[in-house]
């Protein structure tokens, strides 16, 4: 069942805007894309008839509410719920505004595939997510209710936002920590508490937590994402954030249409975050001067590794099964190549292979072998997310026979490795130009998930 809902949703084809027969459309008004009269109130209907799928339901206080229930569910199977923020553009009482766009739209596209259960309140004109506010009591209330009557996963409770939306997520993720197994905030601005509590918060449950924003927003939203998702990492926690190359407010429309948030999030759930071990710095592992540099001179000024001109890096260390991040920053369009090399390769096995980076309009990247064939290419979404001049994060997964290479949050690559008479490899470097590199971290990581 798990692959199959992930073949479902790693499919970014036109199947997002075609299912079922009916065909979805929308308007983009400002930086809001609502849905069209006539099919707004095919969605209302759609509610008050409560089918399978979407269904509007009525709390005690009368407040209206959205869940939605997936149509391919299993008897018996406790499934997981994203719960969803509005943003003030959808503040109200009407029970359904909270949901007809943003989030609701995207899911609206793949109702009859969707594998995920959601809940959505709704934010009082004048009312607030606040800890405090009557809105998170009543989603706090509704949310213990949904989980009893639909048969919710406990463990697998998610939270996410656009906008206040998003600074509400950051906040009751932070204020209510134990209740959810990861957070995605969206194009939010603060916290709406000091940050250093907020970080404590999530690392004392070592939360997961994904937020996205544009790099063409309000610079004081832009620089919170990359201060508080800096202050994460520091905190050795599994944070990404991606930002989109693109102007305004809307990164939703993109990341609520994203597969691999849905993929990531399948993964999360509060027992597995319990064993999961935090990152430890690189260099703690492998101290520099334990690195071979062939071509270039490497040095190291607060914590950011410079290379200048072509250099390759290589740990004298080998791993098994491990997980390293990265961020690097480069103002030429060159290549960056993730290097995997062991020493004891079996005869006819390739002793290296090569993650390579590389820029859209050169029609490369992926992983390459010793000889230049090319056994895995790279993602165009991913790719595309490449940002010149900018601070683009990188992971890359060994697990067990397989490695993966995300970019900026995105699955860039993955292949199969050779088998050798052993699985360790040792990591590396390779540059053509000047780069450096920041916040360089691994953990270890058990081979169920090479996937």
């Amino acid at each position: 069942m798990l692959n199959a809902k992930r073949s479902i949703l790693n499919n970014r084809s036109h199947h997002w805007t075609r299912l079922a027969g009916v065909v979805i459309a929308a308007v983009v008004i400002g930086d809001i894309a609502w849905l069209l009269p006539s099919l707004r109130s095919q969605f209302e209907d759609w509610l008050a008839q409560g089918r399978t799928g979407f269904a509007c339901r009525t709390h005690t206080d009368g407040s209206r509410h959205v869940v939605f229930i997936p149509h391919q569910r299993v008897a018996e199977e406790q499934l997981p719920l994203i719960v969803f923020l509005n943003g003030v553009g959808e503040n109200g009482d009407d029970g359904v505004k909270q949901i007809s766009n943003n989030f609701g739209s995207a899911v609206w596209e793949l109702k009859a595939r969707f594998p995920f259960a959601i809940l959505a309140t709704q934010c009082r004109i004048d009312g607030s997510w606040s800890p405090e506010s009557d809105d998170t009591r009543r989603l706090l209330e509704v949310l213990d209710q949904t989980v009893t009557e639909y048969g919710i996963d406990p463990d697998r409770v998610y939270l996410t936002g656009p906008s206040a939306g998003g600074n509400g997520a950051w906040r009751l993720g932070a204020a209510f920590a134990d209740r959810f197994a990861a957070i995605v905030p969206l194009a939010s601005a603060t916290c709406d508490m000091p940050e250093s509590e907020a970080v404590s918060a999530f690392a004392a449950v070592t939360m997961p937590i994904w937020n996205f924003c544009t790099r063409g927003d309000a610079a004081t939203l832009v620089e919170f994402n990359q201060r508080i998702h800096a202050q994460l990492v520091a905190a050795g926690l599994d944070a990404r954030l991606t930002e989109y190359d693109s102007d305004g407010h809307d990164c939703w429309t993109e990341a609520y249409r994203t597969p691999a948030l849905y993929d990531w999030l399948w993964r999360q759930s509060r027992k597995s975050r319990a064993r999961q071990p935090k990152y430890r710095p690189l260099f703690d592992v492998a101290p520099l001067s334990e690195w071979t540099a062939t071509g270039g001179v490497p040095s190291i000024d607060d914590k950011v590794l410079s290379v200048n001109g072509a250099c390759e890096l290589v740990t004298h260390q080998a791993f098994e099964s491990v997980e390293v991040r990265f961020e690097f920053f480069s103002d030429a369009p060159a290549p960056l190549g993730i290097i995997l090399r062991r020493e004891n390769a079996a005869a006819g096995a390739p002793r290296e292979i090569r993650g390579v980076i590389d820029w859209p309009q050169h029609n490369s990247g992926g992983f390459v072998d010793e000889r230049g064939n090319w056994i895995a290419t790279a993602d165009p979404v991913a790719q595309r997310s490449l940002a010149l001049g900018h601070w683009n994060a990188i992971q890359v997964v060994l697990a067990g026979e397989r490695a993966t290479l995300s970019l900026n949050g995105l699955p860039l690559a993955e292949a199969t490795l050779p088998r050798g008479n052993s699985g360790e490899w040792q990591i590396g470097l390779a540059a053509r130009s000047e780069h450096r590199f920041r916040t360089m971290r691994l953990r270890p990581v058990a081979a169920e998930r090479s996937h």
